[in-house]
């Protein structure tokens, strides 16, 4: 009997859903099993999140809450404040603290904020726009010098024998840029030279760098990954 070519395309269409979905289940449990693995590193530790408008800190953030991507892109945080969560793994808690709204005009009073929560933390990420300083943006370019000079002249304030907090520099929003999908350790390598980047992450005690996207499961996971091989 001959199969009408309409019920053939139906059942091409369900059979293609399908995978799809497997696919996609897949992605999201392994990005699930990524974010733990990288939490247990970070328990019993502070963590400040900082960064610029729109460089995905509540994104960032909400996933390794355990959130999913979707329900990650819909978080917001207050934008004035920023706000502090805790996750318990086993015995001990790992408290993240997330601060936004950063000024582009960014007076020493502006930072005072963000100060706080760099000198009470172990870990500092700072996140950037690493399309916008391979693209060479004058604005990026300025205020990403700007912030990491602030951090520098923190850590040189210290009192001696203080805890120094290690910094990890991200660059997101890497998918915006079409070197990343054709080559992303040049397009990395890249990122690690620009000005900014580099003077930064000298003075700033070597600085690690990670660089990527948040735009999907899979890039996310490769993101995270990649921060947990620098958590000491």
């Amino acid at each position: 009997m001959q199969v009408p070519a309409n019920v053939i395309k139906a059942g091409v269409g369900v059979l293609a859903t399908g995978v799809i979905t497997v696919v996609t289940l897949a992605l999201k449990q392994h990005l699930v099993r990524v974010v733990h693995k990288v939490n247990k590193l970070w328990a019993g530790k502070r963590v400040a999140i900082l960064g610029r408008q729109w460089v995905g800190k509540t994104t960032l953030l909400a996933l390794l809450m355990g959130q999913d991507l979707s329900a990650a892109r819909k978080t917001t945080v207050d934008p004035n404040t920023g706000a502090s969560f805790e996750l318990r793994i086993g015995k001990k808690t790992v408290r993240f603290r997330v601060r936004h709204d950063q000024p582009g005009w960014a007076p020493e009073l502006a930072y005072k904020g963000w100060r706080e929560e760099f000198d009470d933390a172990d870990f500092v990420l700072y996140l950037f726009r690493a399309d916008l300083i391979a693209r060479g943006d004058r604005g990026t370019v300025a205020l990403v010098e700007r912030d990491l000079n602030e951090f520098k002249s923190w850590l040189e304030q210290r009192e001696t024998g203080a805890p120094v907090p290690k910094v990890i520099l991200i660059g997101t929003w890497a998918d915006r840029s079409p070197e990343f999908a054709k080559d992303a350790a040049k397009f990395t390598s890249r990122i690690r030279k620009a000005r900014p980047i580099k003077l930064g992450a000298i003075k700033l005690n070597k600085a690690d760098l990670v660089v990527g996207s948040l735009g999907a499961e899979e890039d996310s996971a490769k993101l995270i990954a990649s921060l947990g091989e620098f958590v000491r």
